[in-house]
Parts: structure tokens; sequence; C-alpha cells
């Protein structure tokens, strides 16, 4: 079950889904990476929905459960929205629903340049483990890898920020 606001994304999202990633990134994920993505049999989402705009993605999150953790993969909000606090609540949501699923662990991958979002992982718990140079931009960027050990009680969760 997801928290009021969020829910997870379906397949008539996929353009949504597509056009934020040409907002939101450089390196673009395309539509048949969204598609495959929301196909993954191990794959969820989180997604915050525009409702003056009939429900168009604004921000949105995707995540995959491996055993006992839970592995970030992708985590977007519109440009105009940032710095609101909803990518804390997303990454607030997804620590909630990984929790309820028995995950122990939580982990991600961020380009080392990524200050704002190291920001955010850092708030949330996260903390560096390792790390993977050359992993983006071609070689040119290292990839700092975080992990989040999940108590069995979850922590106050970040509310739903307006958008």
């Amino acid at each position: 079950m997801t928290a009021p606001g969020f829910t997870p994304a379906t397949p008539a999202d996929i353009e949504g889904l597509v056009e934020l990633e040409r907002r939101c990134f450089a390196d673009p994920w395309g539509r048949e990476s969204v598609a495959g993505e929301l196909a993954a049999g191990s794959g969820s989402s989180v997604v915050l929905r525009d409702p003056e705009a009939g429900g168009r993605p604004i921000a949105y999150l995707f995540y995959r459960l491996v055993d006992t953790e839970a592995e970030l993969f992708r985590v977007a909000v519109a440009p105009e929205l940032r710095r609101r606090g909803i990518g804390a609540a997303l990454i607030g949501e997804f620590l909630r629903q990984a929790r309820a699923r028995g995950v122990q662990a939580a982990v991600l991958e961020v380009g080392a340049a990524n200050a704002a979002a190291l920001a955010l992982y850092r708030a949330a718990g996260f903390t560096p483990v390792g790390a993977r140079r050359g992993y983006y931009a071609g070689g040119r960027e290292d990839a700092v890898i975080l992990k989040l050990e999940l108590r069995s009680d979850p922590l106050d969760s970040t509310p739903l920020p307006e958008p």
C-alpha cells in the first residue's frame, strides 16, 4: 500500500515518465527503459502526480527488491519543483515500502559530483560504503555506493510536501 499522494507507476504513465526523464537528466532513459522497469517482476515505483494536470507524473522513484535488499535505481523530481522536500518524501515512502516488505538494507549509486543527491541521501541516513571508478559520464565520473541498514521499526515518515 502506498501513502496518500503516492501511487505506483502504470503503463499509462510511460510517456509522462519519459518526458520527466528528458527534463531531469543529461542522459535520460528512453521509452523502452521506462517500460522495462515497469515490467520488471522484482521492481516497484513511487510516483507523485499533479492533480491539476490530469495526474501527470511530477516526481518518481524506481526500485527493485533483491533478496533482503532494496536497490534504488532512479529518482526524478520536475526541475521547477526541486528543493521543496519532494525528493525526501519519495525517499521516505520508498523506505516505508521497503520496511513493510521485510527489507533489511537499501542501497544505491549516485554520481560523486551530484552534491544535491548526495545531501538528500545522507539526510535520509544513507552512508558511503564504496565507489565505482569511472561509472558515469563515459568513464569521467565515479559513482558513490550508499547503503542504509533498515530497522524493523519505521522511522517517522517525511510529510508529503505541496507540489
